[in-house]
């Protein structure tokens, strides 16, 4: 399984030399593998959460609201995988999922997962909207394995994605 550090770092090297623009944008989209959006309003948590995602190779950008996070998403021209949290200020991890359910664009060029302490709730909460989007679930407290498998399966399938567009 991959984690993103194989993307983010390989293919730039190789090449220099090509002018075919087949391979260019094979190589652009190698480099351009998806980054990771950490949706969190404690802070120590999202900090935490970074530093791990930073040490795998992936290149992090932050929220500290839902607000905040959704307008991320909306504004962000390259594929994110959102680590998004539950009970957030601003927006609820719940209601930001469901306005990005309802946005057809958002929901093709982003890959979500869901954070928070109360799994059941959740559940309750917004398990259509997670269903709809295949946003796994990950419960905290979590290990490091438990958060970093399914972000680097939503980057992969992104980076799928993304290569499948450009052969078309």
């Amino acid at each position: 399984m991959t984690t993103g550090r194989g993307e983010t770092q390989g293919g730039s090297g190789d090449s220099g030399a090509t002018t075919a623009s087949a391979g260019e944008e094979h190589d652009t989209l190698l480099l351009a593998a998806p980054m990771i959006c950490v949706i969190e309003d404690d802070e120590a948590i999202r900090q935490t959460v970074r530093a791990l995602l930073e040490d795998e190779g992936y290149q992090v950008v932050e929220a500290a609201d839902g607000l905040s996070g959704y307008r991320l998403l909306r504004t962000a021209s390259a594929p994110l995988v959102a680590v998004v949290d539950h009970k957030l200020p601003r927006m609820d991890g719940c209601d930001l999922l469901q306005l990005v359910v309802q946005d057809e664009e958002l929901r093709a060029r982003h890959a979500f997962i869901f954070v928070t302490a109360s799994p059941r709730r959740a559940e309750e909460d917004c398990g259509e909207s997670l269903e709809e989007l295949g946003a796994p679930l990950v419960a905290k407290p979590f290990d490091i394995d438990q958060l970093l498998t399914p972000v680097a399966e939503a980057a992969q399938r992104l980076a799928g994605a993304a290569l499948q567009v450009s052969q078309e």
